[in-house]
């Protein structure tokens, strides 16, 4: 299951980058301009914007046929589910946390 979250992990990479790079202008932008209404749009665009990175990577696997790989691999294909819901569960929680 930790080869699982390691290759979730892996095919985000990319991503982290230019979505906590959106969020931290945002969060900069809005901590300048003190503005109430900026505040309301960064509190609601940080966490799915982070969450989102999930899907991100299940789009990348679905283009690199890894899902046919993991299916020989020694796992169950509940461990398979599991690591997935893990890894979005984790990147909402960045996301809540980075809010």
């Amino acid at each position: 299951m930790i080869g699982l979250l390691k290759n979730n992990l892996y095919t985000v990479i990319e991503n982290i980058k230019l979505i906590f790079m959106l969020v931290l202008l945002l969060g900069v932008i809005t901590f300048i301009t003190g503005n109430t209404n900026l505040i309301n749009i960064f509190s609601l665009f940080s966490t799915p914007a982070i969450s989102m990175l999930t899907f991100l990577c299940l789009r990348k696997e679905g283009s690199s046929k890894w899902n046919k790989y993991k299916l020989c691999m020694p796992v169950t294909k509940s461990d398979i589910v599991k690591s997935q819901y893990f890894s979005h569960i984790l990147w909402s929680c960045i996301g809540i946390v980075t809010v």
